[in-house]
């Protein structure tokens, strides 16, 4: 799937950091009005780099969580970091 199709298929999108102050899943909830219905949207982190938000999002209950780097070493340390965690997806990706 290109970047483009991943992303519009995604309710909420970040990209590079922009959309959240600071790493909390729980500060990114507020801004979403967290509801049983944000939990099962699709979200889109456009230049996850090394975020943890991805994590801790999962971890409070969010199941669609899909990443996306430039950098091919990036997302392969990733997706070993994160695997087992169903709810995260990665994908190597140039959205620029």
């Amino acid at each position: 799937m290109d970047c483009c199709r991943a992303v519009r298929a995604c309710t909420l999108i970040a990209f590079a950091g922009d959309v959240w102050p600071s790493t909390s899943a729980r500060t990114a909830a507020g801004y979403m009005n967290q509801s049983a219905h944000a939990c099962s949207v699709g979200c889109a982190q456009v230049g996850v780099g090394t975020s943890s938000l991805q994590l801790e999002m999962a971890l409070d209950g969010y199941e669609h969580l899909h990443n996306i780097d430039y950098s091919q070493v990036l997302i392969e340390h990733m997706q070993r970091e994160h695997d087992g965690i169903p709810q995260l997806s990665y994908e190597l990706a140039d959205c620029r």
